[in-house]
């Protein structure tokens, strides 16, 4: 199951009524045929969910357009935006736009974070497994690098001149420790959310159309996010045997998936 952290998408609402009160500034957009077009975007003191970065409503075409991470569920902030998540998001876009959970299953994704957590029995064999992946043979159309911003995480990025393949390692634990996390961190504590310090989260930053639709295996259309959810495809898993060039720690991203079937599923 695909699980996305920040995503940025576009709906269809012919309700927008909303947008004339003083919640929300005024913008003009400048069209590419000279077409001038109000742009109404949701004051940030206005916004009362903790995950919810911009919305934005084009009442000319009657779209809005909203940006938000995975933070926006709370207490399942670790669970992603998924299948089984996406009617929780609808609830609290819904408090500011009059949608359902089905004009957000249909909305065009314009950008996404696929990520998802592996777990270890110990916070040790977590951290030793990052430095086996630091330190071990990895594809030379790739590069390794610390990442910046999280201790002890690393990225590998592809050496094309054109679109960087990028994939991140990171510790969970000690991302939640950043200052600017420290609001969804208490969240998780208060409901006893557990085993933090054994995540070690891989995501992949997807900010391009043709990227999303070769991450579903669509060759041309619009991706919506239920595409993307309700997707059987593992790219998280594929670029990593792409970047290791062999299937190992492949197995944690499915626990149901043993490494014959790994090995079949990448070739």
């Amino acid at each position: 199951m695909i699980k996305l952290d920040s995503i940025k998408f576009k709906l269809q609402s012919s309700n927008l009524c909303c947008y004339a009160s003083n919640h929300w500034n005024t913008s003009i957009l400048l069209e590419p045929d000279g077409f001038e077009q109000v742009k109404y975007i949701l004051r940030q003191d206005k916004i009362q969910h903790i995950g919810l970065k911009r919305v934005e409503i084009l009442p000319f075409t009657q779209e809005v357009i909203v940006e938000c991470s995975s933070k926006i569920l709370q207490e399942q902030y670790l669970d992603g935006i998924n299948k089984d998540t996406i009617e929780r998001l609808s609830d609290v876009v819904g408090e500011y736009i009059e949608l359902s959970v089905y004009d957000v299953a249909d909305s065009q994704l314009l950008r996404a974070d696929i990520t998802e957590n592996l777990y270890f029995p110990t916070r040790e064999e977590k951290l030793s497994v990052m430095r086996a992946l630091k330190l071990g043979k990895s594809n030379t159309g790739f590069k390794v690098d610390d990442w910046t911003d999280k201790n002890g995480s690393i990225v590998f990025t592809g050496r094309q001149k054109s679109y960087k393949n990028r994939q991140i390692y990171y510790p969970k634990e000690e991302e939640l420790l950043l200052a600017r996390n420290k609001d969804i961190l208490s969240i998780l504590r208060s409901h006893g959310v557990k085993d933090i310090d054994k995540i070690l989260r891989v995501e992949q930053n997807i900010t391009s159309i043709d990227r999303l639709r070769r991450a579903v295996g669509m060759e041309k259309g619009v991706v919506t996010l239920g595409d993307m959810l309700s997707s059987t495809r593992k790219p998280l898993l594929e670029r990593h045997i792409e970047i290791m060039k062999y299937a190992d720690l492949a197995c944690l991203f499915n626990e149901d998936m043993d490494i014959i079937q790994i090995r079949n599923l990448v070739g």
